[in-house]
């Protein structure tokens, strides 16, 4: 076990010490995890009281979680980062262990609910960064009218993660996406009519 139990007003006292910061840069307090909506109540006072301090909210999701957890959060929710892996259900299952449609279900409630909604898709070198991968999420989002969508090239900073789990390293012989191979799969989003950036 690392780290220490808190409590949501202790988060936002820190989340305060910033807000010079977020009033010049435009700024805001972002969760992310592994999943903060595991901790939905948790992470709904922190949004709340953060809002009711002015401050730009965020959070970063995986989508793999009740609804429930979602509208707890909604009204205090300024953007969410939303992470789309892979549109295969045997694929994603396989290399995630979650349930594709429990994902694209919430994702398309959030769009409908009217939420501002960035897509975000790891790229995964052996797992979703073939063209057909990304053209596959980008009609996806684009039928959503979610306007914008984030490329995040794989990289090997969770590497170790998995060894304080006590867990194989997954895809430890990649080294990374190509920066050519990226723009192509740039090109293949933003044919879907999407503003699409690598990284994010």
């Amino acid at each position: 076990m690392a780290g220490r139990r808190v409590t949501a007003e202790e988060i936002v006292a820190e989340v305060l010490k910033d807000a010079p910061f977020f009033a010049t840069s435009g700024g805001g307090v972002t969760l992310g995890g592994g999943e903060p909506l595991a901790q939905a109540d948790c992470a709904c006072a922190v949004l709340r009281q953060s809002r009711l301090q002015g401050i730009h909210t965020a959070i970063e999701t995986c989508g793999h979680v009740p609804w429930s957890a979602f509208e707890t959060i909604l009204p205090f929710t300024d953007l969410f980062l939303y992470d789309v892996k892979n549109l295969d259900a045997g694929v994603h299952r396989a290399q995630t262990g979650g349930d594709v449609a429990l994902v694209l279900s919430n994702l398309e409630r959030l769009a409908v609910s009217g939420a501002t909604v960035i897509v975000r898709v790891p790229v995964v070198p052996g797992f979703n960064d073939a063209r057909e991968d990304i053209r596959a999420i980008a009609d996806h989002v684009a039928r959503l009218r979610i306007r914008e969508l984030h490329l995040l090239p794989h990289h090997r900073l969770g590497n170790s993660k998995y060894r304080l789990l006590g867990r194989p390293v997954a895809f430890r012989t990649h080294e990374g996406v190509p920066g050519t191979h990226l723009a192509a799969l740039k090109r293949v989003a933003r044919g879907a009519g999407l503003i699409v950036k690598v990284g994010g």
